[in-house]
């Protein structure tokens, strides 16, 4: 088995990219199986639920042919959005008297 720590590249039910830190070498396509545990912040999650840029911790192992199939895929929580300025409505601006 193998291990992996890195960043989301693209993700979907059938396959996670994952670049590793650091990366000299490409990016690493891990298969995902039905037997794959994914955890996003300790929760189960689908592996379509990781985002891109989100960090991983992954293990995985090759199999004939050199294809890694993911073991099991650990994201971090993705950090909370920044909450946005209100937007100014029409009631928000002032009248003029024209």
């Amino acid at each position: 088995m193998r291990e992996i720590l890195g960043t989301v590249v693209r993700a979907d039910d059938r396959q996670v990219v994952v670049r590793p830190r650091g990366a000299r070498a490409g990016d690493l396509a891990l298969r995902v199986a039905p037997r794959t545990t994914v955890m996003v912040g300790g929760r189960a999650a689908r592996p379509a639920e990781l985002r891109p840029g989100a960090d991983v911790r992954a293990a995985y192992r090759t199999i004939e042919g050199g294809r890694a199939t993911a073991i099991s895929i650990e994201a971090a929580p993705a950090p909370a959005a920044a909450p946005q300025a209100p937007q100014e409505t029409r009631e928000d601006r002032p009248v003029s008297d024209g």
